[in-house]
């Protein structure tokens, strides 16, 4: 008997459905034009090693002296996914709502410690040992005017070409080029494009009846606080968060995370059938490639040419 019991459980748990991933709505045009067109594994690493020496020897033509930085691996901690059901399906919602109970419960937040020395840095003794005169002018030498401030009349946060980056500008465009496309004044001007039509998205009126359809919901369901279903999971790590600390911001024991948890199920859970009734994240989704689309229709000309300039050859 006991055979046949663990094989009727074995058959039970084969024919079981598997959990149900979430739907794929397939990538926005920007996401699409960016697997197409750039490079995997793109390195922002300024202290790659011919970067360094290039920076050497434009430092030693001026009369200064620079050491090469070395890479520093930099590890962070995977936090993982909870077991069970994939995120984005309504089961996970009702089982772990967003996540955020149980990766705090996991992993709690720790008090954050005071910043050291950068140990990739060998110039810091080096830059202890000058005058205030000389240190102005080694760092002009190797930065040029990068850090400088705005100037009163200016943009509150200006963008210096490469050219102006001193050594460090001359390192990168021989030998790092495509670290620098991202300050290139025609892609800023992408991607003041990009932002605006992040920006519009909200304001899209399909959006925007989606988003008064999954109020009014929600508002059903007990949770009216919230204009948006981007605002819910903030609020809810802001909520999960608040009892580790007291008013001063001094870490307290570890709390019973028990309620919070029950109601970041319960808004999670109500949230996902409130996008399904409003079809949001479809509605979202057209909506953002909608306005992508057109970006990419009238800034193509624009892209292909920063490409060439940062891609093509580089040494």
């Amino acid at each position: 008997m006991r055979i046949v019991a663990v094989s009727a459980v074995v058959g039970l748990a084969a024919c079981s459905p598997a959990e149900p991933e979430p739907v794929d709505l397939g990538p926005l045009p920007l996401d699409a034009w960016v697997a197409t067109h750039l490079p995997d594994g793109e390195s922002q690493n300024h202290a790659e090693p011919a970067v360094e020496e290039a920076k050497a020897r434009c430092m030693a033509e001026q009369g200064f002296t620079y050491v090469p930085a070395r890479q520093v691996e930099v590890t962070t901690a995977d936090i993982g996914e909870p077991p069970g059901p994939a995120r984005g399906t309504r089961a996970f919602a009702e089982r772990y709502g967003y996540g955020v109970a149980w990766q705090l419960e996991e992993h709690p937040p720790q008090d954050e410690e005071a910043a050291e020395p950068d140990p990739s840095d060998p110039n810091e003794q080096l830059r202890q040992t000058m005058s205030e005169t000389a240190l102005a002018a080694w760092t002009r030498a190797l930065v040029g005017s990068m850090d400088d401030p705005p100037s009163p009349d200016g943009p509150a946060a200006p963008v210096r070409p490469w050219e102006d980056w001193g050594c460090t500008g001359e390192a990168l465009w021989e030998h790092g080029r495509s670290s620098l496309a991202y300050t290139d004044p025609s892609w800023l001007a992408v991607a003041a494009e990009i932002d605006a039509a992040e920006l519009a998205v909200s304001g899209h009126d399909d959006v925007l009846a989606a988003r008064a359809q999954w109020r009014e919901c929600m508002a059903a369901e007990g949770f009216g606080e919230w204009p948006a279903p981007e605002d819910v999971q903030p609020a809810m790590w802001e909520e999960l968060l608040r009892p580790f600390h007291d008013e001063n911001g001094v870490r307290l024991p570890d709390p019973d995370l028990t309620p919070y948890a029950e109601r970041e199920r319960a808004a999670a859970t109500a949230d996902w059938d409130c996008r399904a009734e409003a079809d949001y994240d479809a509605r979202m989704h057209a909506a953002r490639s909608e306005l992508q689309a057109d970006i990419l229709d009238r800034l193509g000309p624009q892209l292909d040419a920063w490409l060439a300039t940062y891609w093509a050859g580089e040494g």
